[in-house]
């Protein structure tokens, strides 16, 4: 729920290699803002519709977003601005936690997310690797765990259809690949790390810690 406060913070999803991608509803959020925040990553059609349609950008350099250093950034920002947005590869609810909107709420900043495209499914199906299966009529489960616990939570259920679950740091992943390997989930599941499939998954310790997500895409009977 939205309150009545003036000031307005936008996550805005996208794909940032496809302006074509972003929806319309995340167009006309752009149009209305005062100021976009646009990661150095996305590509120059970005830019140029921004520019062209009178607005003003500041590019940030790619990296974790939700962390409250990044918050005091933005809200700094504000000074003299009431619209703010801020554009992201994938779905802001995927990849912001309810952090952002404790720390704007104290600041009198309404926070409100636009729904992108997910990140795994851009990276799956430009391998013609897709999530669904129409024939099937399969489902899907996502899951951002942020504990050890809650991993064998996940696992220790049953589904029926695809598990995804996202992975935020490396202790989580390597609990995550134990576990399906004693679950004898081996070759029932696909990692994919910054958008690249990973095959050799003893080399797990290999991988550095700063990646942007993980993945595992799990089938479940």
């Amino acid at each position: 729920m939205y309150t009545q406060n003036n000031k307005k913070f936008y996550i805005i999803g996208s794909n940032h290699l496809d302006f074509l991608d972003t929806t319309v509803e995340g167009i006309s959020t752009l149009l209305e803002c005062d100021l976009i925040i646009i990661p150095k990553s996305f590509k120059k059609e970005f830019r140029e519709f921004l520019i062209n349609n009178g607005k003003k950008i500041i590019e940030f350099n790619d990296f974790n977003f939700d962390n409250d250093l990044f918050f005091k950034k933005v809200f700094d920002l504000f000074k003299g601005r009431k619209k703010i947005g801020l554009l992201i590869k994938g779905d802001p609810y995927f990849h912001f936690t309810n952090n952002v909107n404790i720390f704007f709420s104290k600041k009198r900043i309404d926070v409100i997310k636009i729904l992108g495209i997910l990140e795994i499914a851009q990276w799956v199906n430009k391998k013609s690797d897709f999530l669904t299966n129409r024939e099937k009529n399969s489902s899907l489960f996502f899951f951002i765990p942020s504990s050890k616990k809650e991993i064998r939570s996940i696992l220790g259920k049953c589904f029926s259809g695809k598990l995804i679950i996202q992975i935020k740091n490396k202790a989580l992943m390597e609990e995550c690949l134990i576990l399906l390997k004693k679950k004898n989930l081996k070759n029932k599941f696909k990692l994919y790390i910054d958008g690249s499939r990973k095959y050799l998954v003893k080399s797990i310790t290999k991988f550095k810690n700063n990646y942007g997500n993980a993945y595992f895409v799990i089938e479940c009977e």
